[in-house]
């Protein structure tokens, strides 16, 4: 799984006037993307883990550079 690349919106999460139903369908994509990129973790072409000290495990990056 890839993590999700596009935009999440956020123009009626904006202001105290916006739409109390375009704010729950913006906020609900805005979950549903952010819990892709949780689910993404330590996959193949997902998001590296981190470790104790909030770094890239050895295991996790490239043993070789491609250009």
């Amino acid at each position: 799984m890839s993590y999700p690349t596009n935009d999440v919106t956020t123009v009626n999460l904006n202001a105290g006037t916006d739409s109390i139903a375009a704010a729950r369908v913006e906020l609900f994509t805005a979950l549903t993307r952010l819990g892709e990129l949780i689910d993404s973790r330590n996959t193949a072409n997902g998001m590296a883990p981190l470790d104790a000290n909030s770094q890239v495990p050895a295991a996790n990056m490239p043993t070789t550079l491609t250009s």
